[in-house]
């Protein structure tokens, strides 16, 4: 017999009992240890593929062919090996959510005003549904969590190492704001996971739903503002630390110090703004409905009104002016290059890093326009007011993955850029003496390599290339002086990556 012709001699209150009790069981015995599993992917996921980033950059220093060759074999079996615990991690969890999302026991439309369903185990139910919506999206945040820890360390780890070369307060200012994004975006996490383990309890007593309203206890008016302060400060940190870099790369252009200057207030203003309108819905639903920009008028979510649209479309476009600036220098980078070099064809280090820094904020844009995109369009969720259709489409709306993985890629991004620009400054000590194209002009021999690697310094000091060191936290020493960088300043630098 199959398993679903069993459920049809059941009547609604009974199959809504044996959904609430098959919920129990999942988040009794199974809820904690998959988020620890989730934890604990994504610290191996970072660490294996930052060992697979040094062994590779390291791999071409190995001059024994048959070493090298057993380097390559070694690396590449870790990789099958990520992919292999990978997928079958992801296959687990597709068996634990759809273990809490279906399993036959939906009922047709039809079935739903069967006068007999018991209140109580109705409203169980819909508070587990939207307890098991928010399933996948706070395991994809807690792998998140466990990637951006694990970078947190190394970041750490790499601005020890530094300390010899005489790292200063520059020096340190985006590692610094790393760290504060981190504890914020963990935060975020903690809000969510206090609020998720509520909703559970909740369920498992008397089915009380969490919803944003003036009766919705003092506990849930917290969460909802802690969760958005936590997201507006790393949306406002991530667009300080993509305007520092470019207003170092820029030789510390005072106009666009007040450019951006004007964008982070506007930012931070907006951010204010959706704090407060958030706060409203559970004092002042009607005038909330007024600035609602998504379909659900009382959305708890950045971005569903007015104020927090507003703040997203700004740090986009924050993120796009930095990029693009930084774009325009790579170009002028190049330009100089090649017109002073004779046969010059490999990329600076200050090129690389500057290429990585453009193709990691286009990167960083897209998933801004995305989630700014899913504001704006209807969402794949529960029909407005949780009318029971019993259907198996209870899938989280792609705004929710997005705006729960913003806080941790805010963390993550700068931290992989100076992360790989370690791993670079790795492979260019190694290659330090490498072959050197022929200046043009003879002045510039003696600037060839200390072009590439210097560190920032104050913007008299940007002027003239005086560095033959590739550290990237400070220890410089002057070696010439020649107005080369006046177009092309230090990059290779904390201050920047």
């Amino acid at each position: 017999m199959h398993p679903g012709d069993s459920m049809r001699s059941l009547n609604t209150s009974q199959i809504l009992d044996v959904d609430n009790a098959l919920s129990d069981f999942y988040y009794a015995s199974f809820y904690r240890t998959m988020l620890a599993m989730s934890f604990f992917m994504g610290v191996f996921l970072s660490i294996t593929l930052v060992g697979i980033a040094w062994s590779w950059t390291n791999r071409t220093h190995i001059q024994d062919p048959k070493r090298r060759r057993r380097a390559t074999i070694v690396l590449s079996a870790t990789g099958l090996l990520v992919v292999a615990l990978l997928c079958i991690w992801v296959t687990d969890l597709q068996a634990q959510f759809a273990l809490i999302s279906n399993g036959g026991l939906f009922l047709p439309p039809g079935q739903i005003s069967d006068p007999g369903i018991n209140s109580i185990s109705l409203v169980r139910y819909l508070t587990y549904r939207e307890v098991s919506i928010n399933i996948p999206v706070h395991t994809m945040q807690t792998t998140l969590l466990g990637v951006s820890t694990t970078l947190t360390f190394l970041m750490v780890y790499v601005v020890h190492l530094q300390r010899q070369s005489g790292l200063g307060l520059v020096g340190v200012t985006i590692p610094t704001l790393c760290v504060a994004m981190y504890l914020s975006a963990m935060g975020y996490w903690i809000v969510g996971t206090v609020f998720t383990a509520r909703q559970i309890s909740y369920a498992a007593s008397d089915g009380n739903f969490l919803s944003a309203s003036p009766s919705s206890p003092m506990s849930l008016r917290v969460d909802v503002t802690l969760s958005s302060t936590f997201f507006s400060l790393n949306v406002i940190l991530s667009d300080v630390v993509v305007f520092w870099r470019m207003w170092v790369v820029w030789s510390k252009r005072r106009i666009l110090l007040v450019v951006s200057a004007v964008f982070v207030l506007a930012t931070t203003v907006l951010c204010i703004g959706n704090i407060f309108v958030e706060q409203a819905i559970f004092t002042s639903p009607d005038w909330v409905r007024a600035l609602s920009t998504s379909r659900d008028s009382l959305e708890l979510s950045f971005g569903a009104n007015a104020f927090g649209l507003a703040a997203l479309f700004t740090s986009l476009s924050s993120n796009v002016l930095a990029t693009a600036l930084i774009g325009i220098k790579t170009w002028q980078h190049r330009r100089l290059v090649m017109s002073n070099i004779v046969g010059h064809k490999r990329r600076t280090v200050a090129e690389r890093v500057l290429v990585l820094l453009v193709e990691s904020g286009a990167l960083y844009i897209g998933i801004w326009v995305f989630y700014s995109t899913t504001i704006l369009v209807p969402k794949l969720s529960a029909p407005d007011g949780y009318q029971l259709a019993f259907s198996s489409h209870w899938t989280p709306p792609a705004e929710g993955f997005i705006q729960s993985s913003v806080p941790q890629l805010t963390v993550i991004y700068p931290m992989i850029i100076l992360i790989l620009v370690a791993l670079d400054k790795t492979r260019s000590d190694h290659h330090f003496a490498y072959n050197a194209p022929t200046p043009r002009d003879p002045s510039l021999q003696a600037v060839v390599v200390s072009f590439d690697v210097a560190v920032e310094r104050s913007e008299h000091d940007i002027s003239y290339p005086s560095e033959t060191d590739v550290s990237m936290f400070g220890g410089t020493r002057e070696v010439s002086k020649h107005p080369l960088t006046k177009v092309a300043p230090s990059v290779v630098d904390p201050a920047i990556v």
